[in-house]
């Protein structure tokens, strides 16, 4: 991520191995994409863990170009690198990251509620 820092339309890819790290990732992600501006490439390549829809929803709102899932062979991996060459990230990226992880996060309730409590969620 150091590198990524100093660099305005590198390729920079990230391996993601467990779910758990993907609020790290995130927050790494926005902070690279807010300092380095639209043209920086980054790509998140599954390694094992299968993301949840609202995980790569989350990584996209946070800048990421790319999200290769774990089962893409490494031939068709390089295919979308390529892919993505000369183009530039036109989606806006909020400045406050918290809002992003609120409003993307499933919300933690399980179960059976009481209609009030569900009605104010």
């Amino acid at each position: 991520m150091q590198r990524g820092m100093l660099t305005i339309a590198a390729t920079l890819i990230f391996a993601l191995y467990q779910s758990d790290e993907i609020d790290e990732l995130a927050h790494q992600i926005h902070s690279l994409r807010r300092s380095r501006g639209d043209g920086l490439k980054i790509v998140v390549r599954e390694m094992s863990a299968s993301l949840r829809y609202s995980d790569e929803r989350l990584l996209l709102a946070c800048g990421a170009n790319l999200i290769v899932p774990t089962w893409h062979r490494f031939p068709i991996f390089l295919t979308m690198l390529e892919g993505i060459q000369g183009q530039r990230l036109s989606r806006h990226v909020p400045e406050d990251i918290d809002n992003l992880l609120a409003g993307l996060r499933p919300l933690q309730l399980k179960g059976y509620l009481p209609l009030e409590e569900f009605s104010r969620q």
